[in-house]
């Protein structure tokens, strides 16, 4: 997946952490150049381009005819709002605005635009802990467990086959996903076109693969 953010704040830097090693290509944009550089050492992976995102030049060098997701965490609400209208006129679908003011949610939305609002997203993260504590323990950053997606086509022998029998040791496939529906149910058989929806131990991923395609 091609992915584009812009911005230095700690909301990108720590976007860009969790985005790698995914099999993403990623480009980081900040106007800064001390930031700039430090990033380019510390993010492997990921190409940083030190300019200002606010101008059309810069983001036409970005490749967003063939961006996946276009996410706009600038420190200016203003700036991450019009660069997402840009990307959109480009053909990007996937859109997201960083923002502080909650209340441009809905308008956002209406021009399909995905307000990101971090204050909010951290109060849902500690009502979790609060209020289910065994489900934030479970699939947390740093917990021992974590979610996966992938398309079925990787595992051809998993077509057709019953949800219920794929599990193992350190996994289960929870759930598949096709035509918009997720799918749960022993009894339901999957078809060739469906997500597969996975949950595994963390630190047996590398084993994830073999033992699926061992199923």
């Amino acid at each position: 997946m091609n992915i584009v953010i812009l911005g230095e704040s700690l909301f990108s830097t720590e976007l860009v952490k969790n985005l790698q090693g995914q099999n993403h290509k990623i480009y980081l944009v900040v106007k800064d150049k001390e930031e700039a550089v430090a990033l380019s050492g510390a993010n492997g992976g990921v190409i940083v381009v030190n300019n200002d995102p606010a101008k059309p030049e810069v983001l036409d060098d970005l490749d967003l005819e063939n961006c996946n997701a276009f996410i706009a965490a600038t420190k200016k609400e203003e700036v991450n709002i019009l660069a997402c209208l840009y990307a959109k006129d480009k053909g990007v679908k996937k859109l997201y605005a960083k923002t502080i003011n909650p209340d441009t949610a809905d308008i956002l939305k209406a021009i399909g635009v995905e307000a990101l609002t971090p204050e909010i997203s951290t109060a849902h993260d500690v009502s979790l802990h609060l209020n289910k504590p065994l489900v934030a323990q479970l699939v947390e950053q740093g917990g021992e467990y974590d979610i996966t997606q992938t398309p079925v086509s990787q595992y051809k022998n998993l077509v057709e086959r019953e949800l219920g029998l794929l599990q193992g040791d350190f996994f289960v496939v929870l759930a598949f996903h096709v035509d918009g529906h997720f799918f749960f149910g022993a009894n339901k058989k999957i078809s060739s076109d469906s997500t597969l929806i996975i949950m595994y131990k963390k630190d047996e991923l590398t084993e994830l693969d073999k033992a699926l395609k061992s199923l």
